[in-house]
């Protein structure tokens, strides 16, 4: 039985293309490769910024999110870095990656 993973890409985006074979690109870029017996899929929200209904979709199909910065500045620090004793929900530490 193939099985099948879903992530979804954040930030810079030219690092998808690296993980697999560009497929459909609408609103949404699809990305696939197929590993042995597991199918993975990396969905980039395209039309993201200038309509937001693509970044909604994109992480509603993924399983995993990947955040990829290029470059730390104030807007990545105050947005991501977590303040003292905030508690970051189990849930999140465990299906986020950033690179």
């Amino acid at each position: 039985m193939v099985k099948s993973v879903n992530f979804v890409v954040l930030g810079k985006q030219d690092i998808v293309s690296e993980f697999g074979k560009k497929g459909t690109v609408t609103d949404l870029s699809l990305y696939d490769r197929k590993e042995s017996d597991i199918i993975k899929t990396w969905v980039t929200p395209s039309g993201f910024p200038e309509k937001i209904q693509p970044l909604f979709q994109a992480i509603n199909l993924a399983e995993y999110v990947i955040f990829y910065v290029d470059k730390l500045d104030k807007l990545y620090v105050s947005t991501f870095t977590p303040k003292i004793n905030e508690i970051i929900p189990q849930d999140l530490r465990s299906t986020l990656f950033i690179f």
